[in-house]
């Protein structure tokens, strides 16, 4: 019984850890992308659009634990989104990041660079389609880096 009390108490805790982190990503997304935006001439201004995206890819990692997949399935489209819609730069993509890592963490290599496969090939689109620093093919590596690196830790 002791056993199956703290396996409950590890959950609780990592849920309680995911909400902060969650929180804190959506907190510091609202306040600092238009901070990002400043410095960032010719990106499109912060408004309502760009706030619920910020809201969407920072409250799905509130799933990441039980639903890695479906987690990085939705950050992936809420960032890609955003940045072909030439928001700013920012902190939008530290969501992308942390679900990148947790896939991962979480799964056996070969499906986890399936998944991130996927997300990145999604994720190039705004390279391919907005006016960004690296437009075409020069942003493929800056881009790249979003994925690769956030993967490598986690394996």
């Amino acid at each position: 019984m002791t056993a199956m009390r703290w396996i409950g108490q590890r959950e609780r805790q990592e849920a309680a850890r995911d909400v902060v982190l969650a929180l804190a990503l959506l907190v510091f997304g609202l306040l600092a992308t238009g901070l990002a935006g400043d410095n960032q001439p010719g990106s499109r201004p912060v408004d309502a659009t760009c706030r619920v995206l910020i809201a969407f890819a920072a409250l799905a990692l509130l799933a990441r634990r039980h639903a890695p997949v479906a987690t990085l399935a939705v950050v992936t489209l809420a960032t890609s989104t955003y940045l072909v819609l030439d928001y700013p730069y920012g902190p939008i993509l530290l969501t992308f990041l942390i679900a990148v890592y947790t896939v991962a963490a979480r799964l056996p290599v070969r499906p986890a660079a399936l998944a991130t496969g996927g997300a990145f090939v999604l994720l190039l689109t705004h390279v391919f389609w907005s006016r960004g620093p690296a437009p075409g093919w020069a942003g493929v590596l800056p881009a790249s880096a979003w994925a690769v690196v956030p993967f490598a830790v986690g394996v």
